[in-house]
């Protein structure tokens, strides 16, 4: 499957049908994968600092709509939450996609982040069934993958 450009979902849609398709002999989508309300998930993800970092957020509640993102050599070792003026925990604050760094240690003392954009989709008559996408930065082994993909699966049931 090829890098889709922007927020074509009719683009994505036809690439992951191909995707599909040549994985047909191998998986049956409909016993294998359940959908999941990830974006319920946001704001469990959002304040488990222990397993996640962040250098941009981008929220909004019934009033604004805020952004804020660290800048130079603090990007790299100052999470966005740490930042004084920071306040945007909690279910009170909607966020359409979240920036966020997996942090992996399987236990070697080789700590890595993991960097991926969790966006949701927005419905309309075409797409009436809630949908998202889930972005890996980089090319990662498959048990980071996992990691990841288990971590989001797991905020998602529990916010559900």
């Amino acid at each position: 499957m090829g890098k889709i450009n922007g927020d074509d979902i009719t683009q994505a849609e036809e690439a992951f049908d191909g995707f599909a398709d040549s994985l047909s002999a191998l998986v049956d989508f409909e016993k294998h994968l359940a959908p999941i309300a990830m974006r319920m998930s946001f704001p469990a993800i959002v304040a488990a600092r222990d397993e996640t970092f962040m250098t941009v957020d981008s929220a909004s509640d019934a009033t604004v709509r805020r952004a804020y993102a660290r800048i130079r050599e603090d990007k790299k070792t100052t999470d966005i939450r740490a930042y004084t003026h920071w306040n945007m925990d909690g279910k009170n604050y909607s966020r359409e996609s979240l920036n966020v760094y997996w942090m992996i240690d399987h236990g070697t003392g080789d700590e890595r982040r993991i960097h991926t954009i969790l966006r949701w989709l927005v419905e309309d008559e075409a797409h009436p069934t809630p949908r998202a996408r889930v972005y890996v930065s980089a090319h990662i082994s498959e048990g980071d993958l996992a990691h990841v993909v288990g971590r989001i699966r797991r905020f998602a049931q529990s916010a559900s």
